[in-house]
């Protein structure tokens, strides 16, 4: 998510105060609430409690105003970004909404996982015959 927020941040070419590289552990801010469990602010692997819990985070980040800033230059795309949780589209996803949204995420997720499995066709023959000692 840093490395998503930072590239969404160079991309909009607004100056932030994050480090320019985002490789090694000694470029993260540990001020920064999202550089610590990434895939919480992930709106595509997270669950509804980790995305509460970012959102809650981000609310106290002392980037916050920054973060909004650069939200409103254009959504962010599946993630939490400024304290608002967006789905792939770029769309905001209601705090109200985030339970279903997901509940939805993972049922779509679950349904383009299923693989269907071969069934091999047994051979039936052409004519029947009653069973054995039971003539018709």
């Amino acid at each position: 998510m840093y490395r998503a927020a930072h590239e969404e941040a160079f991309f909009r070419r607004v100056s932030t105060n994050l480090p320019d590289r985002v490789d090694g552990p000694q470029a993260t801010d540990e001020r920064l609430p999202c550089t610590r469990n990434p895939r919480g602010w992930d709106t595509d692997v997270a669950s509804t409690g980790q995305l509460l819990a970012a959102i809650d985070a981000c609310k106290s980040c002392p980037f916050l105003a920054t973060c909004e800033e650069q939200a409103q230059e254009g959504p962010a795309r599946s993630m939490v970004w400024a304290a608002v949780a967006y789905d792939r589209d770029g769309e905001p996803i209601g705090i109200s909404g985030l339970s279903a949204w997901v509940r939805t995420r993972d049922g779509i997720r679950l349904r383009d996982q299923k693989q269907t499995s071969q069934v091999t066709a047994l051979r039936v023959p052409h004519t029947m015959s009653a069973p054995a000692g039971r003539a018709s």
